[in-house]
């Protein structure tokens, strides 16, 4: 068996990334409260894709993930500030996915 090219490798990263995108969309536009463990996974999740942005060659998924991370930790995961900043995640997962 041979191992995976670099393409097939990027190319599951932005599928990863359209799953992310929809999920995190989802979560933040529903019209009810997270729950602790939503928003535990929420966090794991960015934190997860802050790594692997910069991994892959999308350090602008990386950078905005640790900024939506950082913001969630501090204050909440549905301030107007993580919204925010997620948003700008939602932003850079969606050009990634579209590439």
């Amino acid at each position: 068996m041979s191992a995976p090219t670099s393409g097939s490798i990027h190319n599951r990263f932005r599928k990863r990334c359209r799953r992310e995108h929809d999920w995190i969309d989802e979560l933040i536009n529903r019209n009810e409260p997270l729950s602790s463990d939503e928003e535990a996974e929420l966090i794991l999740r960015v934190h997860s894709l802050a790594g692997a942005g910069g991994t892959f060659g999308y350090p602008e998924i990386s950078e905005r993930a640790l900024r939506a991370e950082q913001v969630m930790r501090q204050t909440s995961c549905t301030c107007a500030e993580s919204r925010e900043a997620l948003e700008a995640l939602l932003q850079a997962l969606e050009a990634a996915a579209e590439e």
